[in-house]
């Protein structure tokens, strides 16, 4: 990724915008084992582990049998017996195992894997096929062999693996990388249940729903076309829990038999709340809740010429590239835009690294861009529509916006030099933003790192004749309110939830009973 630096100014950023207090920090593992101390542990006995392992290695147990996956197809599959120590070896407070039988009968243990990862450093240096290899990246490299690798629910150990000729530091060496898993005999249950409305399907008439679900039983997945009161605690309210009762009872609704995708109707303007109810572990009752804003006040403008700093700053040998041609709607009534698709409309970016894949191709992505003030622009955050062809999608937007959700005004983002501006010429609209005043993160992850670092970004807006003509914006104290949710979009009719409420040029966080 690009300079390292970037990254930690914008978590800086975070920390400050948000004033929230950090995560609880993960155990650092300092450790870097040596070369040669990879080796497989003789079959004689895991108290020949190597001295650099540390601690006591002598108390061990048998946990189970198994089976070693290998999805990365580097190892061949193989049965294995997993050894547990129970003596805290690493003197963390943690547990270590051992698995006998994935390196060609001879036992190998967890923590050899490690070789050369300084899991420390906020950066490992290590890349595969030219990606700088992230310590986010590597979060279950220090879990091999510890407990927190193991679900015991499931029976599934994880072991984060990196294969490489030679020297894991020269890309063209590493053969890959990855998560292989260890699966151990018995009878084990994933009760684990999620529910994610994609998004907007291509034609803007439907939501897609995806559930997933593997041993939860009567999972049903119904869709209402309305908000429901939340209590103060974020807990849902009594009409909430009525309703999902309701939906659990009713027999007239078909219980799903698998995690395929549901589509829903979009009819009115509003908020539409999905609820998947389900039979968990021990006859457990259990639901999962979603929530979908949806505005029909788009029309039709014209198209836009894309020119993205998002993947050219986040790839460090990704080169800056335009898009044209790309459909683009204004917002009825006032100076906000989107570009439909902009990753995936063309093969622009797909064509230039083949491993780029679209995430959604059911569902509409938007590029969102507030013009109200043509010199305060900013840039929603959204999710992209492709991935790296690990799932990851980039979440993208602004610095300006990601001050607004998180309540500084528009003087303090001003003082930062975070706005965008829009210039026009006939009915063509060109935005533009500051180096390194854009943002983005994957979506996994909550710390936002700059973006526009190469001073690339540019959006064309192409307008209709009838088009782009005096952009303007209501400044004084008299101008109408408007309302947001904390995703940044307006909400005509808030009620029960934390908005952005907009006057003119003060921005304030309020809360909606």
């Amino acid at each position: 990724m690009k300079k390292l630096y970037l990254s930690l100014i914008a978590v800086l950023i975070c920390n400050a915008v948000a004033n929230a207090t950090s995560p609880e920090t993960e155990i650092q593992f300092q450790k870097s084992i040596d070369r040669s101390r990879l080796v497989a542990v003789p079959q004689n006995g895991p108290q020949l582990v190597p001295n650099d392992l540390g601690g006591n290695f002598s108390s061990w147990e048998v946990l189970g049998t198994g089976h070693f996956n290998a999805e990365l197809g580097i190892l061949p599959e193989c049965d294995v017996t997993v050894y547990y120590c129970t003596t805290d070896p690493n003197g963390y407070g943690t547990d270590s195992w051992y698995f006998d039988g994935i390196m060609d009968g001879v036992r190998m243990a967890g923590w050899p894997f490690m070789e050369h990862y300084n899991i420390g450093n906020n950066d490992t240096g290590r890349t595969y096929q030219g990606k700088a290899v992230k310590t986010a990246e590597l979060s279950n490299y220090y879990s091999v062999g510890m407990k927190s690798g193991y679900d015991k629910a499931l029976g599934k150990f994880s072991l984060a693996m990196l294969y490489y000729v030679d020297d894991p530091e020269v890309a063209a060496n590493v053969v890959a990388y990855g998560i292989e898993t260890v699966q151990l005999d018995g009878d084990f249950k994933d009760y684990r249940t999620s529910l994610e409305i994609a998004g907007e399907t291509r034609e803007g008439k439907r939501i897609k729903v995806n559930p997933s679900f593997v041993d939860a039983t009567d999972v049903k997945v119904s869709c209402y076309n309305r908000a429901f009161p939340m209590k103060e605690d974020g807990t849902p309210g009594d009409e909430l829990l009525s309703t999902i009762e309701a939906q659990r009872s009713d027999a007239n609704i078909t219980a799903l038999t698998s995690s395929d995708p549901c589509y829903f109707d979009l009819n009115n303007d509003g908020t539409y709340t999905v609820i998947m109810t389900y039979t968990g572990e021990n006859d457990t009752k259990g639901y999962n809740i979603a929530v979908h804003d949806y505005d029909s006040k788009w029309e039709d403008y014209g198209t836009a010429d894309f020119t993205d700093d998002y993947l050219a700053s986040y790839y460090n040998d990704f080169p800056i590239k335009t898009a044209t041609g790309l459909k683009l709607q204004k917002h009825t009534g006032s100076e906000i835009y989107r570009i439909f698709n902009p990753y995936s409309s063309s093969d622009t970016w797909t064509s230039e690294w083949s491993r780029l894949k679209i995430a959604e191709p059911e569902v509409n992505s938007y590029f969102v861009i507030n013009a109200e003030n043509p010199e305060h622009v900013y840039i929603y955050i959204n999710p992209i529509d492709i991935t790296d062809g690990d799932g990851i999608r980039l979440v993208v937007g602004s610095a300006a916006h990601y001050n607004i959700i998180n309540g500084r005004t528009e003087e303090a983002i001003t003082e930062k030099g975070y706005w965008g501006t829009i210039t026009k010429d006939g009915n063509t609209a060109t935005v533009t933003f500051p180096q390194t005043t854009l943002m983005m993160r994957p979506i996994n992850s909550e710390y936002p790192m700059f973006a526009n670092y190469n001073n690339g970004f540019k959006a064309v807006l192409n307008g209709t004749p009838s088009g782009i003509g005096d952009i303007t914006s209501d400044m004084g104290n008299d101008a109408p309110v408007e309302y947001y949710n904390l995703q940044g979009m307006r909400v005509d009719n808030p009620e029960n939830g934390l908005y952005i409420r907009r006057q003119g040029t003060t921005v304030t966080k309020v809360l909606v009973k």
